[in-house]
């Protein structure tokens, strides 16, 4: 029979953890060419998150919208690329019985 789980796993995990952060906060606070890149490339993270947020709430819909068009689709023949005389072009492509 198994023994009984003791806290020894869970102490490691946190003192691991607690070490950590202390050894995060004294480099924070140090004045380091390595940790003020770090905090300008954190602010950028941030700011673009937010600013992408903004940008959602305020444009979110009309995108929505956009790539979820309303009404009925227009019956078109498809069409495929292809190249003739070196110039790319559409023609249409016919489907169905002839």
């Amino acid at each position: 029979m198994e023994e009984p789980w003791d806290f020894e796993f869970l102490t490691r995990v946190a003192d691991s953890c607690l070490s950590f952060l202390s050894e995060f906060v004294d480099d924070w606070l140090a004045n380091d060419m390595r940790v003020s890149i770090f905090k300008i490339l954190l602010s950028w993270l941030i700011l673009s998150l937010i600013a992408i947020h903004f940008a959602w709430k305020i444009y979110g819909n009309t995108v929505n919208d956009m790539y979820y068009r309303q009404g009925k689709a227009k019956q078109e023949m498809p069409q495929r690329l292809i190249e003739i005389n070196g110039r790319w072009t559409f023609i249409q492509v016919r489907t169905g019985l002839w």
